[in-house]
């Protein structure tokens, strides 16, 4: 349980940070336990937009944070000085 708490390497795809995951926890976490913990690993802006897939399996909101991950937003940000009236 420490190996899996400690040892995954960040900066990966969600996947393959999952992947990691399951295989250093074998038969011993269950699942709402790696999903937990797979969570924590992921971004803020990512563990926020993947609250939308509330039923979706593991697999599936890693698939999407694959593509939050390549798809990654922009945001411009600009000046504003307000005008007197």
């Amino acid at each position: 349980m420490r190996t899996l708490l400690l040892s995954i390497e960040l900066g990966k795809k969600p996947s393959q940070i999952l992947r990691e995951m399951r295989a250093l926890a074998g038969e011993n976490v269950i699942e709402g336990l790696l999903r937990t913990l797979w969570q924590q690993s992921m971004f803020t802006r990512f563990k926020e937009m993947l609250l939308i897939f509330d039923g979706a399996n593991l697999d599936k909101l890693a698939e999407c944070a694959n593509k939050l991950k390549e798809h990654p937003l922009s945001v411009d940000i600009y000046p504003v000085q307000a005008t007197p009236i």
